[in-house]
């Protein structure tokens, strides 16, 4: 069974169970690294998509600072439940990354926030594919995950009938390696923490890059 699926039927929503009570808190994204991006580099987004939103707190945030448009899709029924009952003025849906229901190029903001190490390898470069189409070129799109020192498989401690891992990786590096995005910036820093910090010291880290599509072919 692709991990994927596993996802899908339970452990999206076990994983929403455990951390709904955080992501709810009022403070809860004041050390947000992928808001701190869209501050810091002065993103004015238009039309945001979030890959892996959960209950799309981070996108209401959005819709509110920036009159943004934003849609989200989740693994997960009970978060996008949720969602939709706390924020009326975004669109999400419930389903997987693979195969997305939006035209090309339909957004100018794309966020992959700590979802690309649970993808299984098999339907990888196809979620890439769809993230990549459904942005439009000059578009942005931020990637924030673990950062390790070298590419790790990793056996996923909350499941132990199934055989899942989690995939540390450089995943904005295989973006850049499509030939048609460039690094415009990122933030660094220690998971667990969300402490930012310059010089990373510990294996357990994290980073989140901006990347701007520049698809010469397109213009």
């Amino acid at each position: 069974m692709l991990q994927d699926n596993i996802f899908k039927q339970f452990e999206g929503d076990n994983w929403f169970k455990r951390n709904q009570r955080d992501i709810n808190r009022r403070d809860f994204l004041k050390d947000d690294p992928v808001l701190k991006i869209v501050s810091l580099f002065n993103i004015v987004p238009r039309a945001v998509l979030e890959l892996g939103c959960a209950n799309g707190y981070r996108l209401d945030y959005l819709r509110n600072a920036y009159k943004a448009r934003c849609v989200g899709i989740d693994c997960s029924e009970m978060a996008v439940a949720d969602g939709k009952r706390r924020f009326k003025g975004i669109k999400l849906f419930c389903g997987g990354l693979e195969k997305l229901k939006f035209r090309d190029g339909r957004f100018d903001l794309a966020i992959v926030n700590f979802v690309f190490h649970w993808t299984d390898r098999k339907i990888l470069p196809l979620v890439m594919r769809e993230a990549d189409r459904v942005l439009k070129n000059h578009g942005l799109i931020i990637i924030a995950d673990f950062f390790p020192l070298y590419p790790k498989k990793i056996p996923y401690h909350h499941i132990s009938n199934y055989k899942v891992y989690t995939y540390k990786d450089d995943y904005a590096a295989m973006f850049k390696r499509l030939g048609c995005y460039q690094s415009i910036g990122r933030i660094s820093g220690e998971c667990g923490t969300k402490k930012i910090c310059v010089q990373l010291k510990y294996d357990f880290r994290l980073k989140a890059d901006l990347l701007l599509k520049e698809d010469l072919l397109r213009k």
